[in-house]
């Protein structure tokens, strides 16, 4: 063996490339094979797997005759003393990318054919689409091609258009759904228009487990919107009503920004958990409001004030309108003031004029107690004095 080496590497130059003829390219038989999912940074849009990559390529140069090496047929040469094809990922986003490759010895048979294989840990950069998290599935994509070398001079070849899974580890966070090989692409670049690089897209299919949000996201916020709403249960004087829907509100809001921590800072979509916050936190503070309202009516007392003219047009003009119900004011005003003054029925008579004399016997002159007068004075004179006395 010591002897096969040394005769292969004797006069063998590592940085020229090892073509028979300077105008035909050497064929990489690429082959990507997945072994774990790191991480998945959706805030800086990485990810990161933990993987292996063999390449196999012909080198003419490391050829021999195995019956006059004791019929060996296959030797393990270090990678460094060999030339070896520059495939690395394009979209790399680390910039420690050497310090994680290991790479092991190149294995070469008799025939010249030369297998090497890398493990290192990837990080790429992956465009994520967050509109649907936590229920989202994510595409990301390698691209692996040669930095120095255009078509001409190495070509990629495929074996197959899945990746190799045999290896994986189950991730905690995510489902590996496929890994597709894209078609071979090549590209163009300014420097040099008449040599296209080409390079290999692998597509990862991932979908996140989405139970862990589920439990610590979506569940504590909806149990903090089933607690605002029985605010409306607990009594008035309790004094609580009011501090329970502003304490649910607060929690929300936390919640939100935890949400909003783990998210990139995009504005192309929005998280549909997000949506789901803010529709909560509208629908928790529009709750805390009418409790702020009741307790508004209920503190008035019994004899209550009086409703503001804008409240009145838009309760008997507008929202009466829109739910069908007519409402008439004379009659209504009728109904108010028997409430409010506890005018028996007794004291009414024909036309509910009885409860309007009723009414004005006990705070208004004589001259404006006369039932001549006709149901418009007697109503003009009911409205003057009832905002003389909720003025009062």
């Amino acid at each position: 063996m010591l002897h096969l080496y040394s005769s292969l590497l004797a006069d063998y130059e590592k940085e020229v490339r090892p073509a028979s003829r300077h105008d035909h390219p050497i064929n990489v038989t690429f082959v990507f094979s997945l072994t774990q999912i790191i991480d998945v940074d959706e805030r800086n849009q990485i990810l990161t797997t933990n993987a292996w990559v063999h390449q196999h390529w012909f080198d003419y140069k490391l050829v021999w005759d195995p019956r006059l090496y004791g019929n060996l047929t296959r030797i393990h040469i270090p990678h460094e003393k060999i030339w070896r094809p520059d495939v690395i990922l394009y979209n790399n986003a680390d910039s420690q990318y050497t310090k994680s490759v290991m790479s092991t010895d190149v294995i070469v048979d008799y025939l010249g054919n030369v297998s090497w294989s890398m493990a290192a840990i990837f990080k790429s950069s992956c465009p994520l689409d967050v509109k649907h998290y936590p229920f989202d599935r994510q595409i990301c994509t390698l691209s692996y091609g040669s930095w120095a070398y255009d078509g001409s001079k190495i070509d990629l070849l495929l074996i197959s258009g899945k990746g190799d899974q045999s290896n994986y580890m189950m991730s905690t966070e995510w489902d590996l759904l496929q890994i597709r090989y894209a078609e071979k692409s090549s590209v163009v670049y300014s420097c040099c228009p008449d040599a296209p690089y080409p390079f290999v897209n692998i597509h990862i299919s991932i979908e996140r487990r989405p139970m862990f949000y589920v439990f610590n996201l979506i569940l504590p916020c909806v149990l903090i919107s089933g607690i605002a709403l029985l605010g409306f249960y607990m009594p008035s004087d309790s004094g609580e009503k009011v501090t329970l829907g502003i304490t649910s509100l607060l929690s929300t809001t936390v919640f939100l920004m935890l949400v909003a921590e783990g998210m990139p800072p995009t504005s192309e979509a929005l998280p549909l958990i997000g949506i789901y916050y803010i529709v909560t936190i509208f629908l928790v503070s529009l709750a805390t409001a009418m409790t702020v309202f009741t307790l508004n009516i209920h503190h008035q007392g019994v004899h209550g004030c009086a409703v503001p003219p804008i409240l009145q047009k838009i309760v008997f003009r507008y929202l009466a309108r829109v739910l069908f119900v007519r409402i008439d004011p004379y009659h209504s005003i009728i109904h108010h003031v028997r409430h409010l003054y506890q005018v028996s029925e007794d004291e009414c008579w024909v036309d509910n004029v009885g409860c309007i004399i009723s009414v004005l016997r006990r705070f208004a002159s004589p001259e404006d107690m006369n039932p001549s007068s006709g149901r418009h004075y007697l109503r003009q004179s009911l409205s003057m004095w009832i905002r003389v006395r909720f003025a009062t």
